[in-house]
């Protein structure tokens, strides 16, 4: 995600994003260009109100560039485009309210709204759901299949039921290598596919000391190198 978004520099390689290279360009550049993402800590303006913030993100794409002669209080066009994006996330009711006194979901929420607020085509969200509860989960799940119609998703999870809920197509990487891609239909009844699935959610549970947890992760921690195709 870093390196797709700019915000650390590619060593090798090419990004595209609707046939443009995005070599060299900044963040906020990338962002203007039509692609947007989160944060896998919330990143949101605690002080400010929950409308205050989503306003705030949709300035740039509702032409108030760096412009002090507009009272922001007063344009219709973000305070009508602030309300619908907190209709769509749930958090009209919450609109007042000081998002530093949200529930860890709500701020989520509010998160996925600054995200879509400028208009992004591509949406990218690194662990969404991190850190929820079950019921937690499903309310930000909902949410994102809501907020994500006609745009492409890409997303970092590691929770299988949130994967299969949302994906279309999928990537497995284990220690930073692809082993397994494809449609989500065709990979989930792949062994192999699953196997890696298994480590990357649970492998901080394993203590490497035990023989008994040792012995299981050789038997699952080490698929072919050569990446596997699902279609």
């Amino acid at each position: 995600f870093n390196l797709i978004t700019g915000r650390f520099p590619q060593s090798s390689g090419a990004v595209y994003l609707h046939g443009r290279n995005l070599l060299g360009l900044a963040p906020y550049q990338i962002n203007r260009l039509g692609l947007s993402r989160s944060f896998q800590i919330t990143n949101i303006f605690p002080r400010m109100s929950v409308f205050e913030n989503v306003r705030c993100a949709l300035l740039w794409s509702k032409g108030y560039k760096y412009s002090f002669w507009h009272m922001v209080g007063r344009a219709r066009d973000l305070s009508e485009g602030a309300e619908a994006i907190l209709e769509d996330i749930n958090l009209s009711e919450r609109r007042d309210t000081p998002a530093g006194m949200l529930s860890y979901a709500e701020q989520r929420a509010l998160e996925i709204g600054i995200t879509i607020a400028g208009g992004a085509d591509v949406i990218m969200l690194d662990e969404p759901t991190a850190g929820m509860s079950h019921s937690e989960t499903e309310y930000i799940v909902g949410l994102i299949r809501k907020v994500s119609e006609n745009k492409t998703l890409v997303m970092v999870e590691h929770d299988m039921g949130v994967v299969f809920g949302l994906a279309d197509r999928i990537s497995v990487l284990v220690y930073g290598e692809i082993i397994a891609t494809g449609r989500l239909k065709r990979c989930a009844q792949i062994q192999k596919f699953k196997k890696p699935i298994w480590v990357l959610r649970w492998r901080q549970s394993i203590n490497v000391g035990c023989p008994r947890h040792a012995r299981l992760l050789r038997q699952i921690s080490h698929p072919s190198r050569r990446e596997s195709s699902c279609e």
